[in-house]
């Protein structure tokens, strides 16, 4: 009697199967779905599906490599019998298209089955979890591994549980397991240095680059990937070059586009534009990839023109943008409120059905419109999307922001959080700064409440830094200090929102006692604090103090680089009579702007040299400068101390036929005034009734005085009475 055949020895055409099983691996290797569907129809002709296991688990893998995953399953469905193999590449092909919940969902039917998971099946669940970043799932994964053994076996497991943890976010978690890894190769690195990256620990990323290297380690093609990520996250152009510099030396430049489209985006990213540019440029095909880096470069560093420049030429040469091209795009057409353009991109994503699936596309949209001040299709485009993220919502608030409407953008902010996502600091930066900008100050303590009890003042700044601003510029200046001290870090930002709060508000004696505070914690003063400190001096006349800060700036260099500064140090010295070191300081100026001009010209009207002031306003003139309405505040009030009518008169006309300056009320009352001295009460009365604010006091009262001093009382009885009667 014939015995049974040794499943050793290939049945009959067993040899013809092994080169299909062969051929559709090739088939998944280059993602060749074409010539996969070939050998399917001819394995179907044939009736080896139902006969033939190894066929079956190699067409599951190739279309799930190829990303045709109902295939897949059709294949699946269809077979009569299935081992752990066939599970596994179902399994993995859900978790390598990041179908997460289709992984687990499948992992529990195979388990309903009776199949018990293997490493390659642990490798995929964890690569799931790594993709929803389900680290509690992930943990239950990992203490089961442990449990059966199957970390010792091998460092393929060891590395999938150490880069589910990085991509988690767990971090700590992370370093703790690669320490007790007992075997580490190049991918173990690579997905520590990936984690730090991926969750903006750029710094720790780079520094585990070099452990790598020092440990002998040669990074792959990833790794570099990784750390120029990196690089260029935190802009250190100088490192990106050593990269730069080893990748070439190693033969990696020139592999393929995935590394030179790293380079460009990390070039792009640290402002190195020409050198992105470069390396675009010697690239004999570029594909989406690096069309996108350069297109985000040019748009994150503020070139109007150059992004949709190089997309029109992208579209030119074949190549169809992806969501992320389109992202990049709208953000320049934001920048730029090309809203026309910006509609004409909404078109063609919708066209092309990347709003369906895209997240980041649909928050550019909304963003682009709240910035061209389109805010009512910034609504619509909201309302429409199926899926909201806390972008989203940041973005439809800030345009609300935008456009001070305050309780609308609170209203959104609540409907934000009743729908279950929750705020983050920018969503909060963005209310606060618009109340501060508005001086609402009830809401924005409000807001301080809300902030408090959910912790976030407690690691970030610039949210810290806009509660200061907002108490600061609404008065409430014990208020903005108390919470400026429990900052867990003072910037300088912070201390300079103080002291402009002080000044602001006249508190020119605390300002100076906040500044000598700051100097004392070791915090450097910039361009901005130094003017704003120096009006506090100008206020309170502390000329010493002011000479004092005078030499500090010279020792720090910055005098002539800020023109702002500068006219400030002019100002302080005019303001306290100091005039001989005011003009020393003009003098030395690279450039005398209008506000530097202004400052002398009020110096020497104030300290009673009119003719100085009047003759310094020819010079300005004459050099080209043109005044603007604080210029001829003074100028008229100086014509008016020097009863110079007809100077006054022409300078008056001049303002808007000249200049284009409409007088303001301080202008009008210069004018009464003047004409009251010149003896000219009727053109005095007229420009009171010109003003449409008789209700003005100090028009009344300038007219009051010249009434008694022409003796033209009727005029000024009825003066006192009108002026009587706007007092009740």
């Amino acid at each position: 009697m014939m015995g049974r055949a040794s499943p050793l020895i290939p049945p009959p055409h067993a040899s013809n199967e092994i080169s299909l099983v062969e051929l559709l691996k090739a088939c998944a290797q280059q993602r060749d779905l074409c010539k996969g569907n070939e050998l399917h129809d001819d394995i179907l002709n044939r009736g080896l599906l139902h006969s033939n296991l190894f066929i079956g688990n190699a067409l599951i893998n190739m279309y799930a490599k190829c990303g045709a995953l109902r295939k897949a399953e059709d294949v699946f469905e269809a077979m009569p019998f299935r081992d752990i193999v066939s599970w596994n590449a179902l399994v993995s092909g859900y978790a390598h298209n990041g179908k997460a919940e289709d992984t687990f969902n499948c992992f529990e039917r195979m388990q309903c089955e009776g199949f018990s998971p293997n490493s390659i099946t642990f490798i995929s669940l964890l690569q799931a979890c790594g993709t929803i970043q389900a680290v509690q799932k992930g943990e239950e994964l990992h203490a089961e591994i442990e449990k059966k053994g199957y970390l010792g076996t091998g460092t393929i497991l060891g590395n999938a549980v150490l880069d589910m943890y990085a991509k988690c976010g767990e971090l700590v978690k992370a370093q703790r397991f690669f320490n007790k890894l007992g075997a580490l190769n190049v991918i173990s690195w690579t997905a520590l240095i990936n984690g730090y990256s991926q969750h903006g620990h750029d710094k720790e990323a780079l520094k585990t680059f070099a452990w790598m290297k020092r440990a002998g380690f040669l990074p792959n093609a990833v790794t570099y990937a990784c750390v120029l990520k990196a690089c260029g996250n935190i802009g250190t152009s100088d490192i990106g070059e050593k990269i730069h510099i080893d990748m070439a030396r190693r033969g990696f430049i020139g592999t393929g586009n995935m590394l030179l489209h790293s380079l460009i985006d990390m070039y792009a990213k640290c402002g190195e534009l020409g050198k992105a540019q470069e390396i675009f440029d010697s690239i004999v095909e570029n594909d989406v990839m690096t069309w996108t880096a350069l297109i985000s470069g040019y748009c994150q560093y503020g070139y109007d023109q150059k992004p949709l420049e190089c997309f029109e030429h992208m579209k030119h040469e074949g190549i169809s943008p992806t969501a992320l091209t389109f992202a990049s795009v709208l953000k320049c057409c934001g920048s730029i409120k090309a809203l026309d353009k910006g509609e004409e991109l909404h078109a063609d994503t919708i066209l092309m059905g990347f709003l369906d699936e895209d997240i980041g596309l649909a928050n550019a949209l909304v963003s682009m419109y709240v910035k061209c001040d389109a805010l009512m299709e910034a609504q619509h485009m909201f309302d429409n999307l199926s899926v909201r993220d806390v972008v989203t919502w940041s973005s439809l608030i800030a345009g609300f922001c935008q456009h001070q409407d305050i309780q609308e953008a609170l209203d959104c902010l609540e409907q934000m959080m009743e729908g279950g996502i929750s705020p983050d600091a920018m969503t909060f930066i963005c209310i606060v700064q618009a109340c501060s900008g508005l001086k609402e100050v009830e809401k924005g303590m409000e807001l301080h409440c809300e902030l408090a009890r959910r912790e976030l003042l407690d690691d970030n700044a610039v949210l810290g830094n806009s509660l200061v601003d907002l108490y600061a510029k609404c008065g409430l200046l014990a208020k903005a200090e108390e919470v400026f001290n429990m900052l867990p870090s003072r910037t300088l930002v912070a201390w300079s929102v103080l002291i402009s709060g002080y000044c602001l508000h006249g508190l020119d004696e605390d300002a100076l006692r906040c500044f000598e505070r700051m100097k004392g914690e070791f915090v450097s003063p910039d361009a901005v604090t130094f003017a704003g400190i120096l009006g506090a001096c100008s206020s309170v006349g502390a000329a010493e103090k002011g000479i004092e800060i005078h030499s500090e700036i010279y020792r720090m260099r910055m005098l002539g680089t800020d023109t702002v500064l500068s006219s400030a140090l002019v100002d302080m010295y005019a303001k306290c009579g100091l005039l001989a070191l005011a003009k020393e300081v003009f003098d030395q100026l690279p450039v005398q702007d209008v506000v530097s001009w202004s400052a002398l010209i009020t110096g020497y009207h104030d300290n009673g040299h009119v003719k100085e002031a009047l003759n310094c306003f020819e010079r300005m003139k004459h050099q080209g400068i043109s005044p603007d309405g604080v210029t001829f505040i003074c100028v008229l009030d100086a014509c008016s101390s020097i009863d110079a009518y007809h100077s006054g008169q022409m300078y008056y006309e001049a303002m808007s036929a000249s200049f284009g300056i409409i007088p303001t009320l301080e202008h009008h009352t210069c004018m009464a005034v003047l004409y009251g001295r010149a003896g000219q009460l009727d053109k005095s009365i007229s420009v009171i009734k010109k003003t449409q604010s008789c209700h003005y006091p100090p028009l009344w009262r300038s007219f009051i005085a010249a009434c008694r001093k022409w003796g033209n009382m009727t005029l000024g009885r009825l003066a006192f009475e009108h002026s009587l009667q706007e007092d009740t």
